[in-house]
């Protein structure tokens, strides 16, 4: 069932498509606590989103 030889090139994607789903999900976990903090927040969030 499952692939027993995975190439190196294929576990490097695989390793850098679940870093970055979990990143976002810590990122997207903080935004609606920022937008009960402050209510100018969705600016600053669109800024670092368009920085990245």
């Amino acid at each position: 069932m499952l692939k027993r030889d995975w190439s190196r090139k294929g576990l490097n994607a695989l390793m850098a498509l679940s870093a970055g789903i979990l990143i976002a999900i810590a990122i997207l976990d903080f935004i609606p606590e920022s937008l009960e903090h402050d209510s100018s927040s969705p600016i600053f969030i669109l800024i670092g989103v368009l920085v990245l």
